[in-house]
């Protein structure tokens, strides 16, 4: 079954520190009960660190590691990013679309209540937007939300999206296993599943 999991709007910063995350929504409820918690983490530390390494003005859709899981990333110029992250089956041209909407819809909500403090934003915001909620749950099902585009006349042709595996992001001397270590979004559990989860080859098995 196609999924979206998650979308997240950030301030970028630079390429060495870890973005901040304005406003963001998640459906884990397919995953296992028990196992929900430790993948929210894993899920915010992945979109946190695919923001963090796509330049200003890029569009990509970046591979993880072992799980068949992808991040879609939109880093404008004014230092606003947004993501999503989906199964490897999602609709790319669509998931950029809502990566358009959510753009629009973040600058729009914040002229109109006067809100500009994002661009000196130090914390991250971890309540959930009811706004990216709704839309979380409106494309939810990437062929139907492709159909409500092209009905809206809002259907933009998407150029230039780089496909990169993870690694390829790492700057030098840098592993994914060294990045979760130090990771403040990760917990000490959550740390320790990842790494039983990879000793035992089965990474893509609780995603």
């Amino acid at each position: 079954m196609v999924k979206l999991i998650y979308i997240g709007v950030f301030r970028y910063i630079d390429s060495e520190n870890a973005p901040i995350v304005l406003d963001s929504a998640m459906d884990v409820s397919s995953f296992g009960y028990f196992t929900r918690g430790t993948i929210s983490q894993h899920i915010r530390f992945a979109a946190q660190l695919c923001v963090g390494r796509t330049k200003a003005g890029v569009r990509q859709t970046l591979t993880l590691k072992d799980i068949p899981y992808v991040v879609h990333v939109w880093n404008g110029l004014n230092n606003l990013s947004t993501c999503a992250v989906t199964d490897e089956d999602y609709n790319t041209r669509v998931a950029f679309s809502l990566l358009n909407k959510v753009f629009a819809n973040y600058q729009q909500q914040q002229q109109q209540q006067q809100q500009v403090d994002w661009e000196n934003e130090t914390k991250n915001n971890n309540q959930e937007s009811p706004a990216l909620k709704a839309l979380l749950q409106e494309f939810q099902n990437p062929a139907e939300a492709d159909k409500i585009i092209k009905v809206q006349g809002q259907l933009e042709e998407i150029k230039d999206i780089m496909t990169q595996n993870i690694e390829q992001v790492l700057h030098r001397g840098e592993t994914l296993d060294s990045l979760l270590d130090k990771s403040k979004i990760l917990d000490d559990q959550a740390k320790l599943f990842y790494k039983k989860a990879k000793k035992a080859n089965s990474c893509c098995k609780y995603f």
